[in-house]
């Protein structure tokens, strides 16, 4: 008959046999800091006129079995966008706000690039929290993942112009005529209609975006990760009466675009 002290013992193997596996199976969460660099496209990539986009993440990961987690982690994105001329080269060019025409003496006005331009810049930074599910894929280096995310981005719009509409043939001539400053010199002269605007806007949107991915484990420590996100951003347009013969106004829109990005993570 065994002894009773061999009874307490007994079921303290047993029990660490039993949670042992468990553990095994879930073992604690680990840490990353992630560095990215990415491409843009779709909306984003043509309201900034640029497709660069980089930023860095602190992320958990929190098992829920033997290979599947629960990924959780907070960025700071940066797009810098690109200063551009928007102005259209096509399309009716209106002059005189009080009864707007858009010809003049018979022929149709236009804007000349070399008088003309339409200036604008807008660049986006900001916060995401991002959510994801993930488990391996084929070989135990391989794994994927897909979530949600809240990106908190500001949106800088700089917008800037000066609109001239000419008629006939070159030289063009500017509308509705001259007032020469040297008549020996006509090209001082000043335009009597023209339309110019400078202004900065910003605005900070919250938005609900999308992910999917694919990673490799390098080593223990290191990872290599790619994404593909679609997320929303604000945007500005400013719509000036030369464009449309209406008074000029300021249009905002959210728009949706794509983030083709890389990252290397290291475990922290």
């Amino acid at each position: 008959m065994l002894s009773n002290h061999f009874v307490p013992r007994g079921l303290a193997v047993l029990a660490c046999g039993a949670v042992l596996p468990l553990l095994a199976a879930d073992p604690a969460p680990t840490f990353d800091f992630k560095v990215r660099t990415g491409l843009t496209a779709g909306d984003l990539r043509r309201d900034h006129d640029d497709n660069k986009a980089f930023g860095f993440a602190v992320a958990g990961r929190f098992p829920l079995g033997a290979t599947s987690a629960l990924n959780v982690e907070l960025g700071f994105d940066v797009m810098p966008g690109q200063a551009h001329d928007v102005m259209p080269t096509s399309g009716s060019v209106y002059y005189r706000p009080e009864a707007p025409v858009t010809s003049y003496g018979g022929a149709p006005l236009y804007l000349s690039p070399s008088n003309s331009i339409d200036f604008r810049k807008e660049r986006s930074q900001g916060f995401s929290l991002r959510g994801s599910y993930t488990d391996t894929l084929g070989s135990g280096s391989l794994y994927w993942f897909a979530g949600v995310s809240l990106d908190l981005h500001k949106v800088t719009a700089e917008m800037s112009g000066t609109l001239i509409p000419v008629y006939g043939e070159a030289p063009a001539t500017a509308v509705p005529g001259y007032v020469p400053l040297d008549p020996a010199d006509p090209a001082s002269d000043v335009k009597d209609y023209y339309e110019g605007w400078a202004m900065a806007r910003e605005k900070t949107k919250l938005a609900v975006g999308a992910h999917v991915g694919a990673g490799v484990a390098l080593t223990r420590d290191f990872r290599l990760e790619l994404t593909l996100r679609n997320i929303g951003t604000h945007h500005f347009d400013y719509r000036p009466f030369t464009y449309t013969g209406k008074a000029p106004f300021l249009e905002e829109s959210t728009r949706r675009g794509f983030v083709f990005e890389l990252a290397l993570a290291f475990r922290i």
